[in-house]
């Protein structure tokens, strides 16, 4: 990722970066690459979803990068934000409806993100790795000098407390959405807030520097760390191939499961046929006099 200090904006409860459309598509994901007239055999299906993909990407994509930085990813986020449309590719029809799909990638990307950092947790102590910062330094040196202090309380808190103020504060999700997102109950996120915004202002009150409202000293530190991060241009191209390459080898597995689940029907089959039918039976000698006549 190029950091950049274009500003950015909130538009009806999305983030978008000025200069890009908050809907339609964007250069990332041009008219051109949605699909044309389905030919003849082709699931409707998936023409359908190849276009939903294709606009939540162009809608959400930034937005979802810019959060798995705040929550931890730093390098790693592009790549956690593609992996969570490959996944929300895969498992697309069970949706309960299309316009879930935004809140399902942002707990996707919460679980990978936690999920990483979990994993350098365990590095660290097994191979004394030191854990990534929740933001590069690249990143934070456009920062404030209080700025950076509130980043440096902020990485310091547990992960679940970092992760619901990011998503509230940041966000401006409901608790009930940061719930859904997490993974947890509405009053469990209501805890994860308060003790959140408590040792914030703990951290923060032992700086030397005068925190009158903690909560838009940490909305004004999030909205400027954001703006730092442009996602690459090329990430759909390469996230489009990715979820493409796994849906075909996910039909080859199922198709080569069909024919084999065939071949051993066939087999149980033939095999009850001959159980039902028995033994054939020994053929019968019959007795045959002869008569010599004299």
């Amino acid at each position: 990722m190029r950091q950049t200090d274009k500003p950015w904006r909130r538009t009806e409860g999305r983030t978008t970066v000025l200069g890009e459309r908050a809907s339609g598509l964007s250069d990332t994901a041009d008219a051109s690459a949605l699909p044309a007239d389905p030919e003849p055999g082709v699931d409707l299906r998936d023409v359908e979803r190849e276009t939903a993909m294709i606009r939540l990407f162009d809608g959400h994509h930034a937005q979802l990068v810019r959060l798995a930085v705040l929550l931890g990813a730093d390098q790693d986020a592009e790549d956690v934000v593609a992996e969570a449309f490959c996944v929300l590719h895969s498992r697309w029809y069970r949706l309960r409806a299309p316009e879930s799909a935004a809140a399902y990638l942002r707990s996707v990307v919460c679980n990978l993100v936690r999920m990483r950092i979990r994993r350098l947790q365990v590095s660290r102590r097994h191979a004394d790795v030191q854990l990534d910062p929740i933001a590069s330094a690249e990143s934070t040196a456009m920062l404030h000098e209080d700025q950076r202090q509130v980043v440096d309380a902020l990485k310091g808190l547990p992960t679940r407390q970092r992760e619901a103020l990011v998503l509230r504060y940041w966000m401006d999700l409901k608790e009930r959405e940061i719930a859904e997102a997490m993974g947890i109950s509405t009053g469990a996120v209501k805890s994860h807030i308060s003790r959140g915004m408590h040792a914030l202002s703990r951290a923060m009150g032992t700086r030397p520097m005068s925190v009158d409202d903690p909560e838009s000293r940490l909305r004004e530190t999030l909205d400027s760390l954001a703006s730092t991060v442009v996602p690459s241009p090329d990430t759909y191209a390469r996230a489009r191939r990715e979820w493409q390459r796994r849906d075909r080898r996910r039909r080859l597995v199922m198709l080569a499961l069909a024919v084999l689940i065939v071949a051993v029907a066939d087999v149980v089959g033939l095999w009850a046929l001959n159980s039902l039918s028995g033994p054939e039976p020994a053929p019968r000698h019959e007795r045959i006099d002869v008569i010599v006549q004299p």
